[in-house]
């Protein structure tokens, strides 16, 4: 009684909410500005639209991946069947497949947008990450803003970031791993080494990253024990690629040498359209990946990176900036040189953006300490999202206007087949059901697992002779042309992404 005739709880409660709001405020106004408000809205259209995006031709193959591993793992399998995808890691794709067992009884589609809600949260930490590097290198917030921004909002790693489970979890462990080169490069430097490590089983351009790890340290002044962290660096890295990668287990040597080789000479048998030039497996040129950036890439992240480039290389970079040059500046060479296997864009490549943004953040500091610091905040959340925004439906195949220096059909458009979801949603409402669709492949099946309202409407076949509808996909550039009135279509620009025909046989 005495505590309530003092208002004790009514005080008790009013101060906690004071406490609340008082924190919220600290994190949304002072220690992080308007980037948090930018996070949230960010991370609840992100989840929002998970179910967007068609399945792609992977994703259920990584899935598999994770089921083999994970079935080795329990005694389960042998290592013989761990063969045929031993040349990619499971370090994403065993603990998706394990967090699955929660909703063990749940569909496909449940477990699908799982894996992609999985992937999106690991992205939004990532992006959280890149805004604490950008903080530091830069020591202004504005700047920090802005460069995070645009690097959240390239409509391409915004697409990606909701089902690419290979190269976005990547580009991800790239940012992880810089996170703790800058924040715990003293005591806890072999967390650096073990997120390398770590990074290398999943992508073989994770020696990359190890290389701009011991470049941070090697140029790092007042270093105690270098060559002690370097050495001891190198074998944490190594040992943490081994303990999550079964398929070495056997054949330690000789299956890392295929792997290196894989990297290099990967014998995929589909091709790719850039510019124009059909590249066949195998005869990828040298300018493949730089082209692709340079069409992909907004002309203002291109027109920042530029101006960054040359302030960095005017002035002396420090073992810092060093270290994400020579993140973004090795590999780049290589894949000019060596001219590896690649396709589907430059997607092998995407963690190239993430050194790319930093270069591109010594510009924006740049001008930022001669621009008024009030327009900073506004201009770092409207612009780029109302640029993602406008890019909503094709922001997987985002052109900048380059693209328009060469006639229709001269890029590979949809390799992935992202598009067939939003495809057979449209159809599924103009078609009859109970026909029999072709498409390339087992797209339509996979795209069932996440609308398998789909499995009603349609009987998938696999030659177009049988089917009443063919759906065309513009996978690599040129359109399979099939005997058919063409009843449906969708434009990215002047291309065409897919064409829905009616077959002479359809009723």
């Amino acid at each position: 009684m005495c505590l309530l005739a003092n208002g004790g709880v009514y005080g008790r409660s009013r101060a906690a909410g004071h406490r609340l709001i008082s924190n919220l405020k600290h994190i949304f106004l002072t220690r992080t500005g308007f980037f948090a408000w930018f996070f949230v809205f960010y991370a609840i259209a992100g989840f929002a639209t998970l179910s967007q995006y068609g399945v792609h031709y992977d994703e259920i193959t990584q899935r598999t991946i994770g089921i083999e591993n994970a079935r080795f793992l329990t005694g389960r399998a042998t290592h013989a069947d761990l063969q045929k995808h031993r040349f990619f890691g499971p370090l994403f794709e065993t603990p998706a497949y394990l967090a699955e067992q929660v909703i063990y009884d749940s569909s496909m589609k449940g477990k699908i947008l799982l894996r992609r809600s999985l992937l999106f949260a690991l992205f939004l930490l990532a992006l959280w990450c890149f805004y604490k590097l950008t903080k530091l290198l830069f020591q202004t917030q504005n700047v920090a803003l802005l460069c995070t921004t645009l690097f959240a909002c390239w409509p391409r790693l915004w697409a990606e970031a909701h089902y690419n489970s290979k190269d976005v979890f990547f580009l991800s462990l790239c940012i992880f791993t810089f996170y703790a080169l800058f924040f715990f490069n003293e005591k806890k430097w072999w967390i650096v080494f073990v997120l390398a490590g770590l990074s290398i089983s999943v992508r073989i351009a994770g020696l990359f990253l190890l290389l701009s790890v011991l470049v941070f340290y090697g140029f790092k002044p007042n270093q105690q024990k270098k060559s002690k962290v370097l050495l001891c660096g190198i074998g944490i890295s190594i040992l943490s690629c081994y303990l999550v990668f079964p398929a070495l287990w056997l054949h330690p040597f000789e299956g890392f040498r295929d792997l290196l080789f894989y990297g290099a000479s990967n014998p995929w048998p589909s091709g790719s359209t850039l510019a124009g030039f059909h590249f066949e497996p195998g005869q990828i040129s040298g300018w493949y990946t730089p082209l692709w950036m340079a069409l992909t890439l907004p002309l203002l992240h291109q027109l920042l990176f530029l101006v960054g480039l040359g302030i960095l290389l005017k002035q002396k970079p420090n073992y810092r900036q060093l270290s994400f040059l020579a993140l973004f500046a090795v590999p780049l060479i290589y894949i000019l040189i060596s001219a590896p296997t690649l396709y589907n864009a430059w997607r092998h490549n995407l963690y190239l953006f993430f050194p790319f943004m930093l270069i591109a953040g010594s510009s924006l500091d740049f001008l930022f300490k001669r621009a008024q610091a009030a327009s900073i905040p506004f201009f770092s959340v409207v612009f780029p999202l109302a640029f993602l925004l406008g890019q909503q439906k094709h922001d997987f195949i985002y052109f900048n206007v380059l693209k328009n220096a060469w006639p229709p059909g001269s890029f590979t458009l949809d390799y992935w087949g992202i598009s067939t979801g939003r495809a057979l949603k449209q159809l599924d409402k103009q078609l009859p059901a109970g026909g029999k669709i072709y498409c390339f492949t087992e797209i339509v099946d996979l795209n069932r697992n996440l609308n398998p309202s789909f499995s009603k409407a349609w009987t998938s076949v696999k030659t177009p002779d049988s089917a009443d509808y063919a759906l065309v996909l513009n996978r690599e550039g040129r359109l399979e042309k099939l005997q058919g009135t063409a009843i449906a279509t969708e434009k990215y620009g002047n291309d065409t992404v897919w064409v829905l025909y009616q077959c002479r046989n359809s009723r």
